[in-house]
């Protein structure tokens, strides 16, 4: 959506100005396909958006390979200047660039070079592990820990083409054998390491040290190439959540039935967030409930997908920021409250970052977009905050209440000194205490 590099419409076509960096193995290719804007400007996120194939011999075109850790230059930075294209120029429809790429990118993030990156480095390691002063209990498990790891992923790997020869677009599914591909080829030489370095070094080939070497210098860009950490985790939140809530129906469990929806009240609305507490279900149900709900009351037309709340900031320059939005990877919008102004933004217009380790995100929207988002008309009294804390009190009883259960059990399987744990005394008074906090 941040794309700048732009093709101007002229009498033979097309002017190409801009550059494009992580292109790979450009300086080895006669030609490239580039997403470009064609039209509009950056606030226009994903419209105007268009690829266009680019011989890279042409005059203006610039490509400067870049060294990486371990010495070699698999990646390029390609420079336009004022590069004339003809009007043939462009790759499929114009302004369809980006539903374009991202269907490309199942093709992309789904094939075995997104799980084999390490393997030559783990068949020599395998290959010493064999021998008498490489085999030892830890290599054996570990090499069983990544053998058990990778035939999964091929089969995922492999289930994701099939779908595609198919005619199907598995975007998330894709995404999701490139994320644990990746966690997988970096965790390799890491482990390998650790391994290697515990033993007397003169019992290590040297080869093998040479190519774990190489690989651990590559290995930060395997989680870079076909779309970031941040980016794919966020994808299959977003795919996943999305899916989950139209499955539930519970999104206007707040309206009543005669406006469309379920007609329940507030307990039985706790009771279903204590179930999703317990479960641990990765999307704003809860919040998606309370907005659908006060965007009906308010006469404003509900998106479909999930829907976060959030309290936000306005910028100096018009625009609207949240600190923190709750499941923001996940939501197809935000409800934001501002003093007393609610606006309905989608997550989609927003530029954002996703907080490490969660789906939560911080979002910012421009004025533009800002002035485009609907207002809502909200009982003043009303603060976000308070109804985010009921919401997560529902969910946080269900999350206490599903370990309570699952301690319960543990303590009645687990066997100590011949008997379970849970007959021992100081486990049963813990196990009291914690019984106090649930129902409580």
């Amino acid at each position: 959506a941040s794309v700048k590099t732009r093709a101007t419409p002229n009498d033979q076509g097309f002017v190409l100005n801009g550059q494009k960096i992580w292109t790979t193995n450009a300086h080895h290719c006669q030609y490239m396909i580039a997403l470009v804007r064609t039209s509009g400007t950056t606030e226009d996120r994903h419209k105007g958006l268009s690829q266009v194939i680019v011989d890279l011999s042409l005059p203006g075109v610039t490509v400067r390979p870049i060294e990486d850790l371990s010495g070699d230059s698999h990646f390029c930075e390609v420079f336009f200047d004022s590069v004339q294209l003809g009007a043939d120029a462009i790759v499929g429809a114009e302004g369809q660039g980006w539903e374009q790429v991202t269907a490309e990118l199942a093709f992309e993030r789904s094939g075995p070079e997104r799980l084999y990156s390490s393997i030559v480095l783990f068949d020599q390691w395998l290959d010493y592990v064999r021998t008498p002063q490489g085999r030892t209990e830890s290599a054996r498990q570990l090499a069983g820990k990544v053998l058990t790891q990778l035939a999964p992923l091929r089969a995922m790997s492999v289930s994701v083409q099939e779908k595609l020869t198919q005619g199907a677009s598995p975007i998330v599914e894709a995404a999701l054998v490139k994320e644990l591909g990746t966690t997988l080829e970096q965790m390799i030489p890491a482990a390998i390491a650790e391994d290697l370095f515990s033993r007397d070094a003169e019992d290590v080939p040297v080869e093998l040290l040479q190519t774990l070497k190489y690989v651990t210098e590559a290995s930060p860009s395997f989680s870079l190439r076909g779309g970031t950490r941040d980016i794919l985790r966020g994808m299959i939140a977003r795919g996943l959540g999305l899916r989950q809530l139209e499955a539930t129906g519970l999104a206007d469990a707040l309206l009543s039935e005669d406006a469309g929806g379920a007609g329940l009240g507030l307990g039985q609305v706790f009771g279903v967030l204590e179930q999703c507490g317990a479960h641990a279900l990765p999307l704003p149900l809860g919040e998606t409930m309370v907005a659908r709900a006060l965007l009906a009351r308010a006469g404003v037309a509900r998106p479909p997908g999930s829907i976060a709340l959030a309290r936000g900031e306005h910028l100096a320059n018009g625009g609207l920021r949240c600190a923190l939005v709750r499941s923001g990877q996940v939501a197809a919008a935000v409800l934001v409250q501002t003093g007393t102004e609610w606006r309905l933004l989608n997550t989609a217009d927003a530029q954002g970052a996703a907080q490490a380790l969660a789906l939560d995100a911080a979002l910012t929207w421009t004025a533009a977009q800002v002035q485009a988002a609907p207002a809502v008309e909200v009982n003043g009294a009303l603060d976000v905050r308070t109804l985010q804390a009921a919401v997560v009190a529902a969910q946080m009883a269900g999350a206490l209440s599903s370990v309570f259960q699952r301690s319960l059990q543990y303590a009645n399987e687990r066997q100590q000194f011949g008997r379970p744990i849970g007959k021992f005394q100081a486990i049963q008074h813990q196990l009291a205490v914690m019984s106090e906090h649930v129902f409580a």
